[in-house]
């Protein structure tokens, strides 16, 4: 086995376990955070129409302004911009705890700090992308990317499992305190963290409106002009729509087609992160024996076919059979999500180059967070018409169609 595509590649690199610790640090905030963010809406709210609008200002940002900051990003430290990011997030987070403690937070100023943290984090995701190549060789992306998201799995696992505990002995703005705490100690060890040739010495021009247009139209000219980039943001795009039911519409079918309770809810959950965390973690040595695009293909035949099986699955059958065949699925289906994604990931990590890194990057975050609009009006508007188990029909369908779609690409070897 090629020691390159082993967890022992990455033993004596330093630089990537500060990245990697301060990752999962502030992926347990996030978790917790998660949890307590939407109690607290809802309690200062009492509205889910505000949830709704407050979800959705999060999501404006990545869309309109990570286009936008990949080009910046380029000739600025990019470290330092973490560093920022984490910082300015905490700082907000314990605002929106403190404005909470003392019952003076209104939900327009909800809605401003989110967006500001949503901001924030626009200009940070294309740096934390950009500053890969800077910490670890290129050879070791694969298990590098690998580890980073079964532990990230991890830590959201152990997050959410604390939530509940932190919420009871510290309350809702207990639990925000201890997420800007994770944000601080992140941009703490990225401190440290050192990189080689942070800011590209032929662009560290003053940066001014001429200079950074040049970047972006550059930007826009390489993402145009390389069709594997092309069909890889369009993937992302398309697995994010495709696997949107598996998140919204997960409590309506155990509820309504399966007719069990919440508990079924927690069970599915469980059961769809513990095979993306097992996945994520076997990736390397899986991908040293199946070439990569046909790894893709594989794992998007088979996530379709259990679109299909969750269809089949219903109050008709025994009861043992309807909880066995739900966790089941869903396990693979959190494995097909994994392996996809990763290889969807290192992929793009591996042929774009360097210097566009931060720039192809957000076009590919706000791409892919775009499809998640796409996605909630599609499915919103089937659900009326459709129930939620032939939903699943439908879209493990439509998958298949892609699949073959992709099949006849010949680009799509290059994966």
């Amino acid at each position: 086995m090629n020691i390159n595509n082993s967890y022992k590649a990455l033993k004596g690199e330093k630089e990537y376990w500060k990245l990697f610790i301060a990752h999962n640090i502030s992926r347990f905030g996030d978790s917790v955070d998660a949890i307590a963010f939407s109690w607290m809406a809802y309690e200062i709210t009492g509205s889910a129409s505000w949830l709704a609008i407050i979800m959705g200002i999060n999501a404006i940002p990545t869309i309109l302004f990570q286009p936008l900051a990949g080009a910046l990003v380029e000739r600025i430290n990019k470290k330092m911009l973490m560093v920022l990011t984490d910082f300015g997030c905490g700082l907000l987070v314990l605002l929106i705890a403190m404005l909470f403690l003392f019952g003076e937070l209104s939900p327009w100023t909800l809605a401003l700090c989110t967006f500001l943290m949503s901001t924030l984090e626009a200009f940070g995701l294309p740096a934390s992308m950009a500053i890969y190549p800077k910490i670890i060789s290129k050879e070791k992306y694969t298990v590098a990317t690998s580890l980073n998201q079964s532990a990230s799995q991890v830590s959201q696992i152990i997050g959410m499992a604390l939530a509940g505990v932190i919420i009871g002995f510290w309350g809702t703005s207990g639990a925000l305190v201890v997420d800007a705490i994770t944000f601080f100690l992140s941009g703490l060890i990225l401190c440290f963290l050192k990189t080689k040739n942070d800011v590209d010495t032929s662009n560290k021009s003053t940066i001014n409106f001429s200079s950074y247009k040049k970047d972006f139209q550059e930007g826009l000219t390489y993402f145009k002009g390389h069709k594997l980039i092309l069909i890889i943001c369009a993937i992302g795009s398309f697995m994010n729509v495709v696997i949107f039911p598996i998140g919204s519409l997960q409590a309506a079918y155990i509820n309504e087609s399966l007719q069990l309770d919440a508990i079924a809810l927690s069970v599915a959950s469980i059961s769809l992160t513990v095979g993306m965390t097992v996945c994520s973690y076997l990736y390397p040595f899986i991908s040293n024996k199946v070439k990569r695009y046909k790894l893709f293909l594989v794992s998007w035949f088979i996530m379709m076919i259990l679109f299909v099986g969750l269809f089949i699955n219903g109050p008709h059958l025994p009861l043992w059979l309807i909880w066995g065949l739900l966790i089941l699925l869903l396990f693979l289906v959190g494995c097909c999500c994994s392996l996809i994604s990763l290889a969807v990931n290192v992929s793009f990590i591996e042929h774009v180059e360097e210097n566009y890194l931060a720039r192809i990057g957000s076009l590919f975050n706000s791409m892919v967070m775009l499809a998640t609009p796409i996605g909630s009006f599609i499915f919103a508007g089937m659900a009326k018409v459709m129930h939620v188990n032939q939903i699943f029909l439908f879209t493990g369908l439509f998958g298949m169609i892609l699949f073959i779609i992709m099949c006849l690409n010949k680009t799509i070897r290059e994966l």
